[in-house]
């Protein structure tokens, strides 16, 4: 798929994965927080406010690792895109295309 065998080494920098762990996890722990502050509103039975939060976990958490790995998708394919033709980006945006090759250089130093 990728004609630069330099590619492997930007994906294995990048730093997306974790970003995109860390979203889904904020999103799990803000739809806890919701979940029990409504459950509490309501009533005051800790059963229904625990499986409240643990409701609003389970979807906090799949909501937010769809959104984010939407982002994360978009990142690997602009770095694909420029491993098999960098002179649009290099025309375009020579900032960007001097950073992937900075680091692509950094790894054989």
């Amino acid at each position: 798929m990728m004609t630069c065998a330099n590619a492997h080494y930007i994906l294995s920098d990048l730093l997306i994965n974790k970003v995109v762990g860390l979203g889904a996890v904020i999103c799990a722990l803000f739809g806890c927080l919701i979940s029990v502050v409504t459950a509490r509103c309501y009533t005051h039975d800790p059963n229904v406010s625990f499986a409240s939060g643990f409701g609003g976990f389970s979807f906090g958490f799949s909501a937010g690792l769809a959104a984010t790995g939407i982002l994360s998708s978009g990142a690997k394919t602009i770095l694909a895109l420029w491993a098999e033709n960098p002179e649009p980006l290099k025309r375009n945006h020579p900032e960007i295309n001097q950073e992937f090759e900075q680091r692509i250089a950094a790894q054989f130093e």
